[in-house]
This record gives structure tokens, C-alpha cells and sequence, in this order.
């Protein structure tokens, strides 16, 4: 069974420290993992959740959806232009 060896640092220096004392007892560095947390009370700060304005991947996303509305929409106003303007009653129908 593995063992697990959990401690808290107050600042990334101490918990390095840690880490360095750790892999220079002989622990494996691929065996040891650091992470942070925030303070209590500073997780979800903003009305519909999450700790930031926007996730990363999605700093563009409001421009690309304009953007593929804007393009559908000219797009469909001509297919739908070309359609009405056949005298084809299928056509007519679609459009």
C-alpha cells in the first residue's frame, strides 16, 4: 500500500524546501506532487461562479460567435435570395 506524507506550507518557498528535502531523502520526484489553494472564502467570487472573468480557452469566443452569426446569416439571406428568385415551387417552399 503506498504511504502518504501530507504537509501545508504558508508560502511555494517552504513547500520547495520540502520538496528538496524529500527527493534528497531518497523519494522519487515522479512520486511527489505540490498544488496550492486559495484562502477560504476566495473560491467562487463572482455571482455565477469560478475565481476568474473567463476561463482561457474562451477569451475570444464572444468575436468567433458574432463572426459565424454574422457569416450564417449572409449566407442563408442569399441561398434563401436565390431560392425565392427560381420559379421552381420546391425552391420556393425551401426558401
Amino acid at each position: 500500500m503506498a504511504k502518504i506524507i501530507a504537509g501545508r506550507a504558508e508560502t511555494q518557498v517552504v513547500a520547495d524546501r520540502a520538496i528538496e528535502a524529500l527527493t534528497g531523502a531518497g523519494v522519487d520526484r515522479r512520486d511527489v506532487t505540490s498544488f496550492y489553494l486559495t484562502s477560504p472564502g476566495q473560491h467562487a467570487e463572482y455571482p455565477i461562479g469560478g475565481d476568474a472573468h473567463h476561463d482561457e480557452g474562451t477569451r475570444k469566443s464572444g468575436k468567433t460567435a458574432a463572426t459565424g452569426a454574422t457569416v450564417g446569416g449572409v449566407a442563408g439571406l442569399a441561398l434563401g435570395t436565390v431560392a425565392a428568385a427560381a420559379a421552381e415551387p420546391g425552391f420556393t417552399a425551401v426558401a
